[in-house]
This record gives C-alpha cells, sequence and structure tokens, in this order.
C-alpha cells in the first residue's frame, strides 16, 4: 500500500504493517494535510497498540483545530503515557483554550515551560491566557461591585451573564455560592449555581441547586421540569416520576393545566422516564402524543430510535412508532413497523 492508499479496504496489508510504520504514514498524511487518511492510519495504530505515545500526540494535533474536544482526550492519554513530554503539555494547553478551559491551560503551559524553560511559544500562550483572564476578571468585578450596590434581578441578571461568559466554571461556582451565602433572600441565585455546576459537569450539584431554588419557587414550571430532566439524566427515576406527577391527568395520559408549548415538553419528559421505568409501549404512546403536542420530530425520531435499540422485542412500541411515521408521512416505513409490532403481538 502506498502512503497515498487509505488502510480501509485493504485490511490484510494494513494489519500486515507495525504500529511504528501505521504512525509514520497516518504523520506523513497529516503533514501533507491529507487529513482523513491520517485519521485512518492513526486510529488503526491505536487499534494494535492503545497506547502508543506519538500516535494519540499525532492525533491531538490532527483534532486541534477541527474537533479540540477530541484533541483532548486523545492528548490527556498521551500525557498519561508520557508525563514528561513537554510537547504534549504545550498541545494539551491549545485544546483546553480552544474549550474555553483557560485556568487548565494556563497550567498546562505552566508545565511545558518547568519541563522547557526556554519554550517561547508557551509562554507567548500563557501570558495570552493569563491577559484575557485578567480582563475578563475586571469585567466581572465591575459587575460584582454593580450588583452588591443595588442587589436586584437586573443587576444579578448582568453579573451572572458575565460571569458565565468569563470564568471558568469551577471558579463561577464558587463566586454563585459566595452570592447565595450572602443574598440568601435571592433564590434565582441559585438558578445561575445550577448553570456553573451544569457547565462544570457536576449534575447532582446541579440538581441539588434546582430543588433548593423550587422549595421558595414550588409553582417555577419551568425549573421543575429541567430538573425532572436531569433527574432522569442521573437515574433517580422515582424522584423524576413524583416531580412530573402533578401534571398528570387523572388517567396518567394528558398533562392538564399547562400552556401548549409547555405541555409537549412535559409529555415528552415523562416518555423518557417511561422508557427508563422499562415501561416501552407506554414511552412509544408518549412519544406519539408529544408529535400530537406540536413538539420536535427530530427530537422524537431519536428517541424511537433509542427505545427500538433496547427494547427491539415490545410489540406495543413498534406499533406506537407507526403510526408516528404513518402520521410524519412516510407510508412505507410505517407499513414495516405495524408489520413488525403484528409479528411480535402473534409471536407473543
Amino acid at each position: 500500500v502506498s502512503p497515498s492508499a487509505a488502510p480501509e479496504g485493504d485490511t490484510a496489508q494494513t494489519q500486515a504493517r507495525s504500529v511504528d510504520e501505521l504512525y509514520r504514514l497516518g504523520e506523513q498524511a497529516r503533514r501533507s494535510g491529507r487529513v482523513q487518511q491520517a485519521e485512518r492510519y492513526l486510529l488503526a495504530a491505536l487499534k494494535r497498540a492503545p497506547y502508543h505515545f506519538l500516535s494519540q500526540l499525532a492525533l491531538g494535533r490532527l483534532y486541534l483545530k477541527l474537533e479540540p474536544s477530541k484533541a483532548r482526550e486523545h492528548l490527556e492519554v498521551a500525557q498519561r503515557v508520557h508525563p514528561s513530554s513537554e510537547d504534549v503539555h504545550y498541545l494539551l494547553g491549545q485544546a483546553y483554550e480552544a474549550l474555553g478551559r483557560n485556568l487548565d491551560a494556563a497550567e498546562a503551559y505552566r508545565r511545558a515551560i518547568y519541563l522547557n524553560p526556554r519554550f517561547y511559544d508557551a509562554n507567548t500562550r500563557l501570558r495570552g491566557v493569563l491577559r484575557r483572564m485578567r480582563e475578563g476578571r475586571s469585567v466581572v468585578e465591575r459587575a460584582a461591585e454593580a450588583f452588591n450596590q443595588h442587589p436586584n434581578l437586573a443587576t444579578l441578571t448582568l453579573f451572572g451573564r458575565l460571569v458565565m461568559e468569563q470564568i471558568e466554571p469551577r471558579q463561577a461556582v464558587l463566586e454563585f455560592e459566595e452570592l447565595r451565602r450572602r443574598y440568601p433572600e435571592l433564590p434565582e441565585v441559585e438558578l445561575w449555581l445550577a448553570r456553573a455546576r451544569h457547565a462544570a459537569k457536576d449534575l447532582p450539584g446541579e440538581i441539588n441547586a434546582y430543588r433548593d431554588y423550587l422549595k421558595g419557587r414550588p409553582d417555577a414550571l419551568g425549573v421543575r421540569l429541567t430538573l425532572v430532566e436531569r433527574l432522569t439524566q442521573n437515574g433517580w427515576y422515582q424522584d423524576a416520576a413524583a416531580m412530573i406527577k402533578p401534571f398528570e391527568g387523572a388517567s396518567g395520559g394528558e398533562m392538564v393545566g399547562l400552556p401548549p408549548g409547555t405541555q409537549a415538553r412535559v409529555t415528552y419528559i415523562n416518555s423518557r422516564l417511561l422508557s427508563a421505568q422499562r415501561e416501552p409501549g407506554r414511552a412509544g404512546e408518549a412519544l406519539l402524543l408529544a408529535h400530537e403536542q406540536g413538539y420536535a420530530d427530530a427530537e422524537i425520531g431519536q428517541a424511537y430510535a433509542e427505545d427500538l435499540a433496547i427494547y427491539p422485542d415490545a410489540p406495543d412500541l413498534w406499533f406506537a412508532y407507526g403510526n408516528w411515521l404513518r402520521a410524519t408521512d412516510r407510508p412505507a416505513l410505517a407499513a414495516d413497523a405495524l408489520a413488525t409490532s403484528g409479528k411480535l403481538d402473534a409471536g407473543q
């Protein structure tokens, strides 16, 4: 296989190559700008040797501008394999920068400089990150002063937006926790705290913040529905069911007393809860109802696909799916789904 030939489709010859040769071909393709080819060779190398440092590093470089989150994943593996490499810390700093994680970026650049005090590019990037952090901090400090002089919802909203835009999620959490301590009469601080914890990927902390807010604002429907979604994501199905129960009709079906736009969202959330509780038939019916109420068909279709992958032998789910396909003008697919439902039902 020549360097210009993609390894896929020539499996035998690709497998015959060594990991180092696959890396060399991948790096050669990367340097020549042949992104897809480079990706194939390098992934083939990692399939053979998942902790091959140079291949992980090369994939980090490859993804840096295209998909920084993927770059971060590969570079963090490379860092664990070879923590004394100045290059991996430098590249990891760039990935963190692209993801808005300035604190982590600064720390990565500092490590690169520690390993090589003459690393000019790392010094330049570190100064840039620190400058942006100082500038963002000064804007936030001015907003904090305005809020402290006149603590109300308007100044809180301005302060909250700036904190979320300018400060790392972990720092933002600390800012809002301090605000909550100083201004317990402003429960809306809990909502900003929940957003910061969501950005920090602290799902249990986010859930607790929403719970605390609802203690003082039990009728805040939008917050309650967001909490139900988070509880379901965290696997706390009984708590989620208790939260959504007040909106169910007497039969446990269509929701009552809700604005039309909100009704569809509640119905969709309920379908995800029913699916998690291993009730695929009722989940499918709820998705069909959400469609009738105007919920986005793209999300409904994705939910059906996920449920059918989990419950492929549920005739009621296939039946609801077929009816949804028919309602969205896909008669051939609808006929197939309904036929599958019939076969499964007859088999049971």
